[in-house]
């Protein structure tokens, strides 16, 4: 329970910094889209990535490298947004 609800004050956070920040400047041209994960690996590794055409499926191949996956709760963490 706690989980979801440190998640979702993240969330509301998230919400509101970008709400600030397209107030007092220029709005973005994009957004990231929630959920999201990210894909975190050495900075020399090579991945090859292969998207399907209607961008549903990604397979990403790290070449026996190794990675983690990091989802948005803990991207919120680490912008001390929850």
């Amino acid at each position: 329970m706690s989980y979801l609800l440190l998640k979702h004050v993240g969330l509301q956070n998230l919400i509101r910094r970008n709400e600030q920040q397209c107030s007092s400047r220029e709005a973005p041209n994009g957004g990231i889209a929630l959920p999201f994960i990210l894909v975190q690996t050495r900075p020399h590794a090579t991945v090859e990535v292969e998207i399907s055409e209607d961008m549903h499926l990604v397979h990403f191949d790290f070449n026996s490298t190794p990675f983690e996956l990091h989802d948005d709760y803990y991207i919120l963490k680490l912008l001390k947004l929850c």
